[in-house]
């Protein structure tokens, strides 16, 4: 079923992934939050959600006047209505909430198998890349520095910080150690350099941290186009 749906979602994205990572990225990104904020338009009563939250900013008000006249009786009549009103906004929003995790994790795996990392266990400086049907068996061997060296001499050796091809994809070799021994290596498909730092991300970012960065305003900006709450 994953194999299909990713089948699926490669066919109809070929143009974007055959123009590279960036675009690829970028085309899911805007199509989750184009669907997202389509799916909050019709799936969730706008009028009922918008009288929601004036009143629940009337009753902020309110209950900021109970508290500096000291009527407890008040403060706890407003809160209770306010607790039934946002009970009331949840349930106009778990359609949609629903759909959006839905459509997350219809997407959002593919984005992290076409992009993600691969991290491959090391034991006795022997271990294998594998991806999809390839299996790339490799050794660590140690000159004047760790290097990958595979067993498919058509693959060239590559250092940390090196860059192989394997079936097409470029993928950019991290070599991880501990005590001086090689415990992990990472292939890293797609990494991103920002104008720009971000806390958390620093500079430089993946797959995850490039949708949230783009997904994050489109959805904003769809939300609204479409005058939605």
């Amino acid at each position: 079923m994953t194999e299909i749906l990713f089948n699926v979602i490669n066919t109809t994205y070929t143009p974007f992934v055959e123009m590279g990572p960036l675009y690829a990225i970028a085309a899911v990104s805007i199509t989750i939050s184009l669907i997202l904020a389509l799916a909050y338009k019709f799936l969730a009563n706008q009028n009922k959600i918008k009288y929601a939250r004036t009143e629940l900013k009337e009753l902020k008000t309110k209950m900021d006047a109970a508290k500096k006249k000291g009527n407890q009786k008040e403060m706890q009549k407003l809160f209770e209505k306010s607790l039934e009103l946002n009970n009331q906004q949840l349930m106009l929003n778990m359609k949609p909430l629903l759909a959006s995790m839905v459509l997350i994790a219809l997407f959002l795996p593919w984005l992290a198998h076409a992009y993600g990392d691969i991290n491959v266990p090391v034991t006795d400086n022997k271990g294998t890349y594998i991806y999809d049907k390839i299996n790339e068996s490799f050794t660590i061997t140690q000159n004047s520095e760790p290097t990958v060296t595979f067993d498919n001499i058509a693959l060239k050796p590559a250092k940390n910080g090196d860059q192989v091809q394997i079936d097409g994809r470029t993928n950019k070799v991290t070599i991880e150690q501990s005590d001086g021994k090689v415990k992990s290596v990472k292939f890293d498909v797609y990494t991103a350099n920002l104008p720009f730092s971000l806390p958390i991300f620093g500079n430089t970012v993946g797959w995850l941290g490039l949708y949230i960065i783009i997904s994050m305003p489109a959805t904003f900006l769809f939300r609204k186009m479409l005058n939605v709450d």
